[in-house]
């Protein structure tokens, strides 16, 4: 068998799977710091290494953590549809909500609001990666077809 028919065959047996686990992922990634976004939002902040905490920010802290557990009920309500169209518009949806998000961070720091790389480097990263393996998932999610 060559290695174009492997890569067939795997993609046919596990690509399915993998976008159930990567909205599973992304589902339980967005819920936790949704939900610390909600509950502690100073804490989150200061936790960021973000410079000057006020109402303001608290608010949009808050305003964020609600969107962004959101993106974690769709995602994890979408874990397990067949691939169709549907799954295809949330795969790509979120691999356009995650390059959207990636330069914001490196632009608060620029801007003084963060207070060192390490306060937005693990998250810029994590935005690249997950933009695009769900990229990927969206572009291989059109001829894939798993069984239930």
């Amino acid at each position: 068998m060559t290695s174009n028919g492997i890569a067939r065959r795997l993609r046919g047996s596990y690509g399915l799977c993998m976008f159930r686990g990567l909205l599973l992922f992304t589902a339980v990634v967005a819920a936790t710091i949704g939900t610390f976004a909600c509950i502690a939002p100073a804490s989150l902040l200061t936790a960021k290494g973000v410079a000057d905490i006020d109402p303001a920010a608290v608010a949009m802290t808050r305003t964020v953590g609600v969107a962004l557990l959101g993106v974690a009920s769709l995602d994890f309500a979408c874990r397990d549809l067949r691939s169709s169209p549907t799954l295809r518009r949330v795969l790509g949806t979120n691999a356009m909500f995650q390059l959207l998000l990636t330069p914001l961070d490196p632009y608060a720091y620029a801007v003084g609001a963060f207070s060192g790389v390490a306060s937005f480097l693990p998250n810029t990263v994590l935005h690249i990666v997950l933009a695009t393996v769900f990229a990927r998932a969206w572009w291989t999610s059109r001829t894939v077809v798993c069984p239930r």
